[in-house]
């Protein structure tokens, strides 16, 4: 149901677009169908279907009949089911009524397709813990032919809440353009190490957790000299200041009284974002909720910045033994992890070199094997267009 934009949307339309590209490789060109986002660009993509947003209902009687439908039809948003026959009618419209078909984070428009095309193979794919109503719950085992997550951590939940057979379900991880996210090829001329955070700063990536640990440091009497540098923001503009927004300010304020520049960028384009990473020394994953797959987390080793990552969800998959892993919501443990990075450039190396080596296991090329193992297809550059 997202959209697929390289401004406007979020890590999904990245997975899908990347993949994209890598099949393409191969020949193999997917048709994508995705929401219009009114407000930006679609990624250009000669197989695309942009299809209506569902508009919701504003009148309170409007309200009450839309909620009534979406119980009496078992979907966890209302008018969903007006979505999945749009679905439905763009995947008529191209004669693919027995195609292959890939729902990313929508057990409910697979349950739907399922049930509209039965000569059609569906396969749905977990990029985090999705929720569905009861009924999508019970159905989902029985509508797709396979089940796929991100990580490992993804996919062991899937298979827990939706009692999914595990011989009808596979992982097929995230990537990262090791192409565009490379480190620096020159000496950096900064004087002090720039600690860094990539991504949305909502209190569930724990931004507020990474400044308190900063703070620790910059308050000890032989604290090393640093700066830190957010790239991100709660939305695709501007920020918007939130009570949390605030917090992080007076934060951020705190470190600045003692010396240490805080920079935040806002929202960046997606193509300045490894510029971004090569201006830093340290990236910082310090998320609360269960990370399914960080995309942030695997751009910042690829551009060869040591890793301190929180113990959550997939990210242990991601990082194996190339990062430092500390509890959630623990500032010490966080501290007591990036301080060392911070006063050794040697220590900064060897875990740089640590990182860079396990970015390079996870190509887009290979995400798109991964799927070409899933679809039963062959895994070659001369696959023949489909």
């Amino acid at each position: 149901m997202g959209t697929f934009t390289p401004t406007r949307s979020g890590a999904v339309a990245t997975v899908i677009w990347e993949t994209c590209l890598a099949a393409a490789k191969t020949g193999v060109r997917p048709w994508v169908i995705s929401r219009r986002d009114p407000e930006a660009e679609a990624y250009d993509w000669e197989r695309l279907i942009l299809i209506e947003p569902v508009r919701q209902p504003t009148s309170k009687a409007g309200i009450f009949i839309a909620r009534g439908m979406r119980k009496l039809q078992g979907h966890r948003e209302m008018r969903h089911r007006v979505h999945a026959k749009r679905v439905l009618k763009a995947i008529q419209s191209k004669g693919l009524e027995e195609a292959t078909l890939i729902l990313n984070n929508d057990p409910d428009t697979a349950r739907y397709l399922s049930a509209n095309l039965p000569h059609a193979r569906v396969i749905h794919h977990f990029h985090n813990q999705h929720t569905s109503t009861p009924r999508t719950t019970r159905m989902l085992a029985e509508a797709a032919q396979m089940v796929t997550g991100i990580s490992r951590f993804t996919l062991n939940w899937a298979q827990n809440n939706y009692s999914l057979d595990k011989q009808r379900t596979a992982v097929v991880p995230n990537g990262v353009d090791v192409k565009a996210f490379h480190p620096t090829t020159s000496e950096p001329g900064r004087l002090v190490p720039v600690v860094s955070f990539l991504g949305r700063t909502g209190s569930e990536k724990g931004l507020d957790v990474m400044l308190d640990a900063l703070l620790i440091i910059a308050n000890k009497n032989d604290a090393p000299r640093f700066s830190v540098k957010v790239i991100g923001s709660n939305h695709w503009g501007p920020v918007e200041m939130d009570a949390y927004q605030n917090q992080l300010r007076r934060q951020a304020k705190d470190l600045e009284d003692l010396g240490i520049e805080v920079k935040f960028t806002g929202h960046v384009p997606r193509a300045q974002v490894p510029e971004e990473l090569r201006d830093c020394d340290v990236h910082v994953v310090p998320s609360r909720w269960e990370e399914p797959f960080g995309l942030t987390t695997l751009e910042g080793m690829a551009c060869g910045l040591p890793v301190v990552a929180t113990n959550t969800g997939g990210t242990p998959e991601v990082v194996g033994d190339a990062a430092a892993l500390v509890p959630p919501d623990n500032p010490q443990a966080m501290a007591d992890a990036i301080r060392p990075l911070l006063e050794s450039k040697t220590a900064r190396s060897e875990a740089s070199k640590r990182c860079l080596e396990r970015a390079r296991m996870f190509t887009w090329d290979s995400v798109w094997e991964a799927w070409q193992g899933v679809l039963g297809m062959p895994i070659s550059k001369e696959a023949e267009a489909a």
